[in-house]
């Protein structure tokens, strides 16, 4: 029994390793930044965006946790590309009939094993063949952006610590191809905002400095492969509860 149990322990740990050594496998349509049109007419206020809308066929969402796979070819990489789209198609009006409609800027973002030499370039040849929506709907393709890294990492420069001076990471997430991270403080340490982050949400929405401080003061998020973390002050530091 001893024995069994054993090997069960290695299977579990040579799992473990395997996983490590695979790449992150997931994919997601971003429509963060995209900007819909409706017979022509930009639409000022956009629909909730569905799950399934975010779905790339054959991937999981990233933010959902994603999958690794183990790369087959000897000169696999880890690769984390975006691709610029154009969605456009048909959708019935308040009368029914049928009218064009067309998302622009919308993000492809896909993470996968590659071959070393893949560039850009065959990225969008290969994509461009495939379908990843319902029949009726047309995708165009422009800017690309790739990264590449070694099997077993995941192609991100941007890192969240897991510890702060007076506090330490509670939970890392990404969310519309853009990760974020909360932090909790230890007693008596309060929180407080990146400065950075704190004005340029407060810029972007419009909201009061309180309305921003319950929205974001906990909240890391990366610019430009850089993270931008809040800060555990003591009591007196802080100027606030």
């Amino acid at each position: 029994e001893d024995d069994t149990e054993d090997e069960d322990d290695t299977e579990d740990e040579d799992d473990t390793e395997d996983e490590e050594k695979g790449c992150p496998r997931c994919g997601e349509v971003i429509y963060s930044s995209a900007t819909l049109f409706v017979a022509d007419v930009e639409v000022e206020q956009k629909p909730e965006i569905e799950r399934d809308w975010r779905i790339v066929q054959g991937f999981d969402l990233c933010y959902e946790g994603g999958a690794r796979e183990e790369c087959a070819a000897d000169d696999s990489v880890c690769a984390k590309y975006q691709i610029t789209m154009s969605i456009s198609g048909k959708v019935p009006d308040e009368d029914g009939n049928d009218v064009d409609y067309r998302w622009e800027g919308v993000k492809l973002q896909i993470r996968e094993c590659l071959g070393s030499s893949y560039t850009c370039d065959d990225i969008l040849d290969e994509i461009s063949t495939k379908e990843y929506s319902e029949e009726g709907t047309e995708f165009t393709y422009s800017d690309c952006k790739l990264e590449k890294c070694d099997v077993g990492e995941d192609c991100e420069k941007c890192k969240f610590p897991d510890a702060i001076m007076g506090g330490y990471k509670a939970q890392e997430g990404e969310f519309e191809g853009e990760k974020y991270a909360y932090y909790m403080c230890f007693p008596p340490f309060v929180m407080t905002p990146n400065k950075h982050s704190f004005k340029g949400y407060m810029e972007q929405t419009g909201k009061t400095a309180q309305e921003a401080y319950m929205d974001i003061a906990y909240t890391a998020g990366c610019h430009e492969d850089k993270p931008y973390l809040p800060e555990c002050r003591q009591p007196h530091e802080a100027h606030h509860c």
